[in-house]
């Protein structure tokens, strides 16, 4: 399973509303994390589709996590930018048709309950401050 950019991405975004407190603008996470705030708006509404951040515009507006750091898992943030984090396609939703006969199903359904399971132990709290 490879974690793209934009899973990355969304996490240093959500470590950095972390770090900030309070609300965040696009810009000030941007410079804090060293991503383009072009690809921040891409990220946001899938974490705010989520439920794991809040927004708001005008002045003072930005962004925030909408829970405790320790009650937000890197899982649920990657799952978020992701989607699924099945390391085959058939887990992902993909239908197969030799689903039940793969001869490597179980081992797939054991690597993907593997990494989902560690990805939602891991609390956002448990991240280091941005740029430490």
């Amino acid at each position: 399973m490879l974690v793209s950019t934009k899973g990355r991405y969304a996490l240093k975004f959500a470590i950095a509303l972390r770090d900030r407190g309070g609300r965040t603008p696009l810009r000030e996470a941007a410079e804090a994390t060293g991503i383009p705030v072009k690809y921040l708006e891409q990220i946001a509404p899938s974490l705010l589709r989520a439920g794991l951040i809040v927004g708001s515009r005008g002045a003072g507006g930005g962004y925030e996590l909408s829970r405790a750091a320790g009650e937000i898992t890197a899982g649920e943030i990657l799952r978020a930018a992701e989607g699924a984090l099945a390391p085959v396609a058939c887990l992902g939703g993909k239908e197969c048709e030799k689903r039940e006969s793969c001869p490597t199903r179980a081992f797939f359904e054991g690597m993907d309950r593997a990494v989902n399971e560690y990805a939602d132990s891991v609390p956002l709290s448990a991240f280091p401050p941005i740029g430490k």
